[in-house]
């Protein structure tokens, strides 16, 4: 073997060790994401059991999933529906609630 030939084997044998370190990492981050979605339908579906018998109705298992590909999909909704939530409770609630305690108040 010759220095030429030595230095083509140390770069190939980079090479693959390269290849099969990003094979593995690639590995491992497919499995804590499967993981991941194991914990995630776990803890959506003990939601929805929780919600099963309350006031509050459409929170199924279904639904709540169709809830979070819709924000995942869309995640910019949330934060113009939340900036418009805060503004009309603010307008709208807000000093509704000061007049009922004004009134509470003032039945003393």
């Amino acid at each position: 073997m010759n220095f030429n030939q030595l230095i083509q084997n140390i770069a190939d044998t980079h090479d693959i060790f390269q290849i099969r370190a990003f094979q593995s990492v690639n590995m491992n981050l497919t499995l804590r994401n499967q993981d991941r979605a194991k914990y995630g339908d776990a803890v959506i579906k003990e939601i929805a059991k929780q919600f099963k018998n309350s006031k509050i109705k459409g929170l199924s298992f279904r639904n709540l999933n169709l809830f979070r590909k819709v924000y995942l999909t869309y995640p910019q909704i949330v934060q113009t529906t939340s900036a418009l939530f805060d503004t009309k409770f603010e307008k709208q609630v807000l000093p509704l609630q000061r007049g009922t305690i004004d009134q509470m108040e003032n039945t003393r």
